[in-house]
Order: structure tokens, then sequence, then C-alpha cells
């Protein structure tokens, strides 16, 4: 039976999202029928976040009572190519991301362009967790990186590295990006590149891997970037399956 590669990433998505939220301390997380829910007392979205798979009245009630009182909550809204977005009551729209698929490899890649990636141990981790926060999302304020970063090293997701052929102690990494498996795809997420090295094709390398691992699997990739990114990832065989429209319920 072929895999409903939309379906595939909304999973991928949700299982991947519970993940991280789990990993952190005081983070309670419910599995719904029609979605997920994490609530914290950590002013984070990260720790506090519903993802729609199935939108009901009660859902969104549920999700509007679990936001009263936090000075954050985002609420992820995934949607098919060429649905309408979503319009509920007492959410902003704030910004939205593309979710991407790409369909299994036949067979797995000769070239020589694939990344060596490897597999993080857990002594390592934390190392490698500050390194791709600080690749990926640099800008952003101290807590916001520390909380990504100790989900990160704390989850069960897959963490890879590719370490620097020649490591120094600033620069012990390449690249790093985390994979969220299910029964249906591999979830490629956070791929991130050293900042004096970006432009070199090492993004792309990283990715022929983890179509790799897929292809393995005999899965879908999947993944979610912003818009700016979209191109990148359609040039490597990538499809537009959605939209993630995010609203802060705040």
């Amino acid at each position: 039976m072929t895999t409903d590669l939309f379906d595939a990433t909304v999973g991928n998505l949700a299982w991947t999202y519970a993940e991280l939220a789990d990993a952190l301390e005081g983070a309670h997380v419910e599995r719904l029928d029609g979605g997920l829910v994490s609530v914290s007392d950590e002013a984070h979205p990260m720790a506090n976040f519903a993802l729609i798979v199935e939108p009901s009245a009660a859902l969104l009630s549920h999700v509007r009572r679990s936001a009263a009182f936090r000075p954050v909550f985002n609420v992820y809204w995934p949607i098919r190519v060429g649905e309408p977005r979503p319009q509920p009551g007492g959410l902003t729209e704030v910004w939205d991301l593309s979710i991407l698929a790409h369909p299994p490899l036949e067979t797995r890649t000769d070239r020589g362009d694939v990344a060596s990636l490897r597999l993080v141990p857990r002594e390592e981790r934390a190392d490698v967790a500050a390194f791709m926060v600080e690749q990926f999302f640099s800008a952003s304020r101290r807590n916001y990186r520390s909380v990504v970063a100790q989900a990160t090293a704390r989850s069960d997701l897959e963490l890879y590295a590719l370490p620097n052929p020649i490591p120094t102690r600033n620069a012990p990494y390449d690249a790093a990006l985390l994979l969220g498996r299910t029964h249906e795809s591999v979830g490629l997420y956070n791929l991130c590149v050293r900042r004096s090295l970006r432009g070199r094709g090492i993004g792309r390398a990283c990715v022929r891997a983890v179509l790799d691992m897929a292809a393995e699997a005999g899965l879908p990739c999947i993944l979610q970037c912003e818009n700016r990114l979209r191109d990148y990832y359609v040039g490597q065989g990538f499809r537009d399956v959605g939209t993630l429209v995010i609203f802060n319920a705040r």
C-alpha cells in the first residue's frame, strides 16, 4: 500500500515533537486522538504547545484551556497542499513553515557526495546539541537556546554529527542533525552546518546520507523548513505536501 506522504509527515512531526517535549523536566505531554498537547511551567514553546492532527471543537477548547495563564503557547496546525488555511477563533497566526517529503529511493546511492555521519553516543550528545543550537538558533535568546539544547541532548531521538577531520576546540564538528523515525517515515530535523563551511555542499551531502538511511528502511524522508529553504530541498527531490501554520494562543 502506498504511504500517504502528508499523513506520514504529520505523524512524524507529532511523534518527534512529543519526544522532545518529554525530554524536558516538568513538561506534561498528552497524546490525544486528534493531536498533541504539552504544558509546562517553563515559558518556552518547546514545552508549551499543541499540534493539531484532526481538528474538533472539543480539541480546540482543550487547547485554549491548556494555554490559559501561560505566557507562551504555540499551536502547530499542518494542512495539505491546496487546503484552506484554518481560521480558529482566539488564535493569532504568526507564521508558517513548508512541509516536504521525499519518496523512498529505490536503491541507495553510491555517489561520493554522501556525508559520513556518525551516530552520537549518549555521553557526547550534550556537546553536539550545543553545537547544533549555536549554528541553528544563534539569533535566539540564551534561554531559548538552552531549552532546545536540553531537549536535544536528553531525548531518545537519533542525533548525528559530521566530525571535523581536523578537530579543534572551537570547531569539533562540521555538521549535525536530528532524526525522528516512525514506522511510516524518517524525519530530518535541525540540519546545521558550521558557518565557515556553508556553501560547500556539506548540507547536501548530509541530506543524501539521510535519504540513504530512509532508502535502507524503505521509507520516505520528511522535513519542515522555513519557506526560504523550500527551493533548496525541492532541488534535492523533495515535494511539497503541505504547510505548517503556526498560531499563538496568547
